[in-house]
């Protein structure tokens, strides 16, 4: 037998773990490491990239503070029977507010926005209620174009050195309506506008006739109303602008005249009616006595066979 011989070797490796990634919540710049180490080991805590100060260098949950906003890097190094190990942690602050600008009222589709420009990389804008169309997104004063009508929330997200924050503005679009253009057949009706959410609204004659009971009511009654075409105009004014919209009401109504009584001594007679409106058509007919209409569409047809006394047409 030939004679042999053994190598024992022991693997004394390990892994270092600096601990979880943290976020902390907005303007926190100081945490607790969480990271661990081997009992008989010795740590040391490195700052690689943003700031911090450190409480205890060989302390595996230290407490560090005076972060800046983005990613703060710490490395963690073990040295543990002989051997080193390294891990690294980040730890993200966000120590900035951006500004989404000031809340707007508006009376159109398009608005300009009014952020705080922070330099972010990346910045931008996006909707979050509503709707809008944005010129260019990454702009803090980019303009925005059909914004829906009421309340719309658009959000301005930066992002400084790998923390993200946001802020929110609220753009009121404010739209009047008069209603829908209608034919009636009487002097008087209720207007149809929309409620004034935002601001006051005021009911004017803007052509024709009418008398507006309640001029800042958006159903008011009108009465008095003009024959043919009537044109009134809702508006709506806010603290920044104001949004009109018109409704036209058209007066169909007629008013039947007769004309006079009459005495007559023989058996026939001229009527003397009114002459109806263009576009509408009267007719005659016995009421009590007798009579026979020459034409029972003409205003001023002949009638015979009158019987003596009271005939009522």
């Amino acid at each position: 037998n030939s004679g042999g011989d053994e190598m024992t070797i022991n693997n004394k490796s390990f892994e270092a773990d600096a601990g979880p990634d943290q976020e902390l919540e907005d303007f926190v710049t100081s945490t607790v490491f969480d990271a661990s180490l081997p009992e008989g080991g010795s740590g040391q805590w490195l700052l690689l990239s943003g700031n911090g100060t450190i409480s205890d260098l060989n302390d595996p949950q230290a407490l560090v503070s005076d972060m800046i906003t983005g990613i703060n890097s710490f490395l963690w190094t073990v040295d543990y029977n002989d051997c080193t190990s390294e891990d690294i942690v980040d730890i993200i602050v966000v120590n900035f507010e951006p500004s989404a600008g000031t809340s707007q009222y508006i009376c159109a589709d398009s608005t300009k926005l009014n952020a705080r420009d922070e330099n972010g990389t990346p910045q931008i804008w996006s909707v979050i209620e509503g709707t809008g169309t944005f010129e260019d997104p990454n702009a803090h004063d980019t303009w925005v174009h059909n914004v829906s009508e009421g309340i719309n929330i658009f959000r301005w997200t930066v992002t400084l050195f790998g923390a993200t924050s946001y802020d929110d503005v609220i753009i009121t679009r404010v739209q009047s309506h008069a209603g829908e253009d209608r034919i009636i057949c009487e002097n008087h009706t209720f207007l149809e506008g929309n409620e004034a959410e935002y601001g006051y609204g005021i009911w004017t004659v803007t052509g024709g006739s009418g008398s507006i009971t309640e001029p800042t009511a958006y159903n008011s009654e009108i009465t008095n109303i003009g024959n043919t075409n009537n044109l009134y105009s809702w508006t709506i004014y806010t603290g920044d602008c104001s949004s009109t919209d018109y409704v036209i009401i058209y007066n169909d109504a007629v008013n039947a005249d007769a004309g006079e009584d009459k005495s007559v001594n023989v058996d026939y007679v001229y009527m003397t009616a009114q002459v109806p409106f263009f576009g509408s058509e009267g007719i005659w007919s016995v009421i009590s006595g007798n009579g026979d209409f020459i034409d029972l569409n003409n205003p001023s047809t002949r009638v015979d066979n009158l019987q003596i006394g009271e005939n009522i047409f």
